[in-house]
């Protein structure tokens, strides 16, 4: 899309623009958003920290009372990702040893993005996909096939959203307008701003993290990213959005295509 409007559509393989999608961790860049709706609305603040969030169980590492939801945020709260589960999610995940001292290293943790959904079910009280669906989802018409939760009713906070591409597109175009969508502010610019920029450093040189967005510094864009290929890419120089939704056993290069063809396009 460039300025809202489609330059090319296509769909392979017997999928059509009803097609459902598992977006996977395109997820986590829904639920940055409505944290930032969250902290606009006076509910949470960025450098809280979890002690004052959620209920940190006994025998928790006596740091994890200190992250910060900008932590969280950012992947740098300490810990090594890892599945956990049992019949309480939150406190499995709340359980596990830090890796390293929080807001010292970067390294991606699905577990941080749960935590960070239900802050927001604590906090607004409701579940992420309910907040979504006031604030976000429904202003947009967007219409989620799926969004599992744990057994305390969290929205999973790192995957399971399953939404069609054109919804996706939606989602990029709110971003690349800053926010506002059909006259209304829907993120604070603030915070649309803020959670795309750079804040740390990744395992890869040529990409940043902000606030679960990746930035690509020579491209000049910024992406939410699910696994197999799953992105939501904006390109603000452009003035475009570009989507792709795979099969993730037969993902193409999507990094390669948007820098090498799809943007040299554009700009040409």
């Amino acid at each position: 899309m460039r300025d809202g409007r489609p330059l090319l559509e296509r769909y392979y393989d017997g999928a059509s623009v009803a097609q459902p999608f598992p977006v996977f961790s395109i997820t986590k860049s829904v639920v940055s958003a409505l944290a930032g709706i969250a902290i606009a609305d006076g509910k949470l603040e960025l450098r809280q920290p979890l002690g004052e969030l959620l209920d940190i169980p006994a025998g928790a590492d006596p740091r994890v009372r200190k992250i910060t939801l900008e932590q969280l945020l950012t992947m740098s709260a300490g810990w090594d990702d890892g599945k956990v589960g049992g019949p309480n999610v939150v406190r499995s995940i709340l359980l596990r040893p830090l890796a390293w001292e929080p807001g010292s290293k970067w390294f991606y943790d699905n577990g941080s993005a749960h935590l960070v959904s239900a802050v927001l079910t604590r906090a607004t009280g409701m579940s992420a996909a309910e907040y979504a669906q006031q604030r976000l989802f429904g202003p947009l018409n967007i219409r989620p096939l799926e969004w599992p939760a744990d057994p305390q009713g969290n929205s999973s906070g790192s995957a399971g959203l399953v939404l069609r591409a054109r919804e996706l597109a939606l989602l990029g175009e709110l971003f690349r307008r800053g926010g506002e969508f059909g006259g209304r502010q829907l993120v604070p610019r603030s915070w649309v701003e803020v959670s795309t920029a750079p804040h740390v450093a990744t395992d890869d040189p040529q990409v940043r993290y902000g606030y679960y967005w990746w930035i690509g510094d020579a491209t000049k864009t910024f992406a939410a990213i699910g696994y197999g290929g799953q992105v939501v890419a904006v390109a603000p120089r452009e003035h475009a959005v570009v989507v792709w939704t795979c099969d993730p056993a037969r993902a193409p290069e999507t990094r390669v295509l948007l820098r090498d063809y799809l943007l040299p396009a554009l700009r040409g």
